[in-house]
């Protein structure tokens, strides 16, 4: 840069001096002027004087107008340094705007990946505790079981049934299992999904990078020939300047006894020169502004496609994300509603499984009194008697109440002596299935 600006100043300092001696030739041209006196002696030599009359003002002049074109195009050539300084500095600000929303992306696509695997860990937590409960419910139908064959042996009907039970419930579960057989595998390729939406994300963000880089390549070598072309083209307009410079110096030794015609029409001709200098200098300035006119386009037509593509990209993640919410949703709804069934009929086999172990306690209360009863003469087959018991802890009896007997007062005193001897009353079957006071119909059945 600093060899390009000596450059020029050589250059101005050149063409400065080929206009000064132009003015002062053309200015002497035109106050010369030629003294002969015919009548003189011809033998006799005489001394004469030429005097040249330069008007001083017309030089200022044309010195103050140079400088005047001088700072014109100095200051056309700065607010173009300027215009030049101002859009690397813009492309510069576009690049690390550029560098933060890629940033900004990488960050977002962290967040999204660690939201995800967030949320892959609750939903396999949630599964875990599904299978902890189903491992609890088994573990206690397991051990009703072992309870309901050891108090019902003899029963083979009462067996089968809760056999047909557990098969059911096996099913059931071997069902459940394979449903979370098929969620595990769903969410694999949901997985799997999001993976390789991410892969065309990442190969379309490479891309477009490397678009970019071919844009802004082919941008500075254009860049570069347009700067060569520039400099070779004021090389060459130097060495014109310079060989015309010679030229019309010697055309001026040359030059210098001809006629006043032929001096005015080297300065019409000077005066053409300038014109068509002009003329280029227009053209070139309005080259300029045509070229900066499309570059402005070309930037403004890329940052429309640069928020295209951005809105693009937000509907697309918007979509996905909504897609998401909706599958999570809907597998949240139909976990939520197979449990509540699953609750739903776990609590109607355990109130079916309460009446019966109910059942069982008071027949197995029913059946020690009936083992210690002792019959009375009077009593007779079909005679029943409503038995209210108070028991504490450990099968104690407090009080006994018998009524609505259909026997005799004998009948209906044997009936309580044989519930309190009867004592300690069988235990439930379950703790929770203690009763202070217990209610049976005692019937003598031979």
């Amino acid at each position: 840069m600093a060899s390009l600006t000596e450059f020029f100043d050589r250059f101005r300092a050149g063409v400065y001096a080929v206009l000064v001696h132009i003015v002062l030739i053309g200015m002497l041209m035109f106050a010369v002027e030629w003294h002969h006196d015919p009548g003189a002696p011809a033998g006799k030599p005489e001394n004469i004087v030429h005097a040249v009359a330069i008007d001083e003002h017309r030089v200022e002049q044309e010195m103050a107008h140079l400088k005047q074109a001088e700072a014109q195009r100095k200051a056309a050539e700065e607010a173009h340094q300027q215009q030049l300084r101002q859009a690397a500095e813009d492309a510069q600000q576009a690049r690390e705007q550029e560098e933060q929303r890629l940033a900004k992306l990488e960050a977002e696509k962290k967040a999204l990946a660690e939201a995800q695997q967030r949320q892959a860990q609750a939903e396999q937590a949630h599964l875990e505790e599904l299978r902890r409960q189903q491992e609890a419910e088994q573990q206690h139908l397991a051990t009703l079981q072992a309870e309901k064959l050891a108090r019902e042996q003899k029963a083979e009907e009462e067996a089968k049934h809760l056999a047909d039970e557990r098969a059911k419930e096996q099913q059931r579960l071997d069902e459940l299992r394979r449903q979370q057989e098929a969620e595990k595998q769903r969410l694999a390729e949901v997985e799997q999904q999001r993976a390789e939406a991410e892969r065309k994300h990442q190969v379309e963000l490479r891309r477009q990078a490397e678009e970019r880089k071919k844009a802004e390549e082919a941008e500075k070598a254009r860049q570069a020939k347009l700067e060569a072309e520039r400099k070779e083209a004021e090389r060459k307009k130097a060495e014109a300047a310079e060989e015309a410079r010679k030229a019309k110096l010697e055309a001026e030794r040359k030059e210098a006894e001809r006629k006043k015609a032929e001096a005015a029409e080297k300065a019409r001709k000077a005066k053409l020169e300038a014109e068509r200098k002009e003329a280029e200098r227009k053209k070139a300035e309005a080259a300029e502004k045509a070229r900066k006119a499309k570059l402005e386009a070309e930037r403004k037509e890329a940052e429309r496609k640069k928020a295209a593509e951005k809105a693009r990209k937000a509907k697309l993640e918007a979509e996905r994300k909504a897609a998401a919410a909706r599958r999570r949703a809907e597998a949240e709804e139909s976990l939520r509603h197979e449990l509540e069934q699953e609750q739903s009929l776990l609590a109607r086999r355990r109130a079916r499984e309460i009446d019966r172990l109910e059942g069982i306690y008071k027949d197995s209360i029913r059946q020690k009194v009936e083992r210690s009863w002792l019959r009375p003469p009077s009593a007779s087959r079909g005679q029943t008697c409503k038995v209210t018991v108070d028991q504490i802890p450990g099968g104690d009896v407090v009080k006994v109440d018998v009524t609505q007997c259909t026997g005799d007062t004998m009948f209906q005193r044997s009936v309580e002596q044989a519930v309190r001897r009867a004592a300690p009353l069988p235990a439930p079957p379950e703790p929770s299935l203690f009763a202070r006071t217990i209610v049976f119909d005692f019937k003598v059945e031979d």
